[in-house]
């Protein structure tokens, strides 16, 4: 009775042995949407700021694969510039206080086998918001390049009550490149430079519509991660 009981006990461990060995193993659990998003998806707040500008706003960047991705973003832009021999003026020159929705789209590239650094470089289209001309002296002017704070006696003409409003153009288009870093806890570094094509309104010749800025950003898509 007891070889009956232990062959049994035998071929039943047996058993469960083979059983167990082709039954398949059950796959960890895992946060579809971290799944889809981790390393493909990047947004976050964005902010620079230079000697004559300022940026605040926010960008979505999509990974194409592990080397490029496409970055698009909306920044509200406060910039000054000088405008020499301005039409609106009767020929005087004129510093411009400016305001701009901008929307850059950019390629960027991770050269490096972490993929925290990269080089980018694209367009960006703006519109103008708001902003000011302040006239001013030629004498005033003489080896003074964007002055801040102009006298006080100096003639101000605000954009939106511009009669001859064919002078203004609202529409700008420009170009960016730079690069920044991602520190692997997500806050990102970087400099950046823009140069505008057009003029806010029509003048012999402009200073000022280009900026080299440090950025600060941070990449919300890492929470989407794990």
């Amino acid at each position: 009775m007891k070889k009956i009981l232990l062959l049994a006990t035998f071929l039943l461990l047996a058993y469960a042995n083979i059983v167990y060995a082709k039954a398949p193993t059950a796959p960890p659990a895992i946060n579809s949407l971290s799944m889809k998003n981790t390393g493909k998806i990047k947004f976050g707040p964005h902010v620079g700021t230079s000697f004559l500008l300022g940026t605040i706003g926010a960008f979505v960047e999509y990974k194409l694969n592990e080397k490029l991705g496409v970055q698009v973003g909306i920044l509200y832009c406060s910039n000054i510039c000088l405008l020499r021999a301005v039409t609106l003026s009767r020929g005087r020159s004129a510093l411009a206080e400016v305001s701009y929705i901008k929307l850059p789209i950019l390629i960027r590239a991770y050269p490096g086998p972490n993929r925290q650094f990269c080089w980018f470089g694209g367009l960006q289209v703006g519109y103008l918001v708001g902003g000011r001309l302040v006239f001013m002296d030629e004498k005033y002017l003489h080896g003074v390049y964007g002055p801040l704070k102009p006298p006080l006696d100096q003639e101000v003409i605000k954009f939106k009550d511009v009669n001859e409003q064919g002078e203004v153009r609202k529409l700008q288009l420009g170009i960016v490149a730079g690069f920044d870093y991602e520190f692997i806890f997500g806050l990102i570094v970087g400099l950046t430079y823009t140069k505008d094509f057009v003029d806010v309104v029509k003048t012999g010749r402009s200073d000022g519509n280009w900026s080299l800025r440090p950025t600060l950003g941070y990449n919300f898509g890492r929470f989407l991660q794990n």
